[in-house]
């Protein structure tokens, strides 16, 4: 299958604070779409007044004809000696970061946009430029917040301040669409909602993990107040309570895991967390 790949630069508000405007553009441009297969967006990072606001939008189109040749498998790792640079730049103030948006722009522009690929080459990113990173006193972290689509904006408001309030190093934000998850214990989609997956840099000094903590235990909860739900295996953040309202099947899991596992020989920090009372309940 052949994809054409467009990109797109849009804002999440309009210029009368109008909260809708990409939801809108998403629900009329995208989703209603046949032809769109793939879809994600990068919001801008850059602490000023279009931070969280200003972002590209990137699509995949169904061209529905096989490419006039062969286009060869993609290694997304040739790009590292070039991002791994640009982005850590951006690990180091505003300024780093404006530098790294204002590039990503112009080499989407240049070398991706109207371009046709693959999906097997449109779904292959480079990632080691990022994953690699090991500071001896920081880490990148990952977290992941699934929101209704007609909420989006809400979500984004709070995701606003937090980061601005706490002070953290986000280093992207990039939006997908997730279709509702049906016929699974522990679904994070549980209606068609928007993925928020937060990638930042992250001081490992114990009171700066504390601080981290608290504002996501903030996101977590204003994920759920929406009618979303938070990403579980990543940080032990979320209370014991945040966890049985963002995943009230639980305890039916537990039951499940007991008749399989009667000994508890399959553990981990998470279920030792979040399941293990509750197993000892059922027992």
């Amino acid at each position: 299958m052949a994809l054409g790949l467009l990109l797109q630069r849009i804002s999440f508000h309009g210029n009368s604070g109008r909260p809708n405007i990409f939801p809108d553009f998403f629900q009329k441009k995208i989703l209603n779409n046949k032809n769109t297969v793939l879809f994600y967006a990068h919001l801008n990072i850059i602490p000023n007044s279009d931070f969280l606001n200003k972002m590209y939008v990137i699509t995949y189109k169904n061209t529905y004809q096989l490419p006039k040749k062969i286009i060869s498998l993609d290694n997304p790792d040739k790009w590292n000696a070039i991002l791994t640079p640009i982005f850590n730049i951006s690990r180091h103030g505003k300024l780093g970061k404006k530098w790294r948006w204002n590039l990503e722009n112009k080499i989407f522009d240049k070398f991706y946009n109207n371009r046709i690929v693959t999906r097997n080459n449109a779904m292959e990113k480079p990632v080691r430029f990022a994953s690699n990173h090991h500071g001896k006193h920081d880490t990148d972290w990952l977290q992941e917040y699934f929101i209704p689509i007609d909420q989006l904006s809400k979500f984004i408001a709070v995701l606003h301040n937090v980061i601005l309030e706490n002070n953290v190093n986000l280093l992207n934000v990039t939006i997908r669409y997730v279709p509702e998850e049906r016929n699974i214990f522990l679904t994070y989609a549980k209606h068609d909602c928007f993925s928020v997956v937060l990638y930042f840099n992250q001081d490992l000094a114990s009171n700066k993990i504390e601080e981290t903590q608290s504002w996501t235990q903030n996101l977590i909860n204003a994920s759920l107040s929406l009618n979303g739900n938070y990403y579980l295996p990543y940080q032990l953040f979320a209370t014991i309570r945040q966890f049985q309202k963002g995943y009230p099947e639980y305890d039916r899991f537990t039951r499940i895991k007991n008749e399989y596992d009667p000994t508890g020989l399959f553990v981990n920090k998470l279920y030792l967390k979040y399941f293990h009372q509750q197993a000892e309940k059922i027992k």
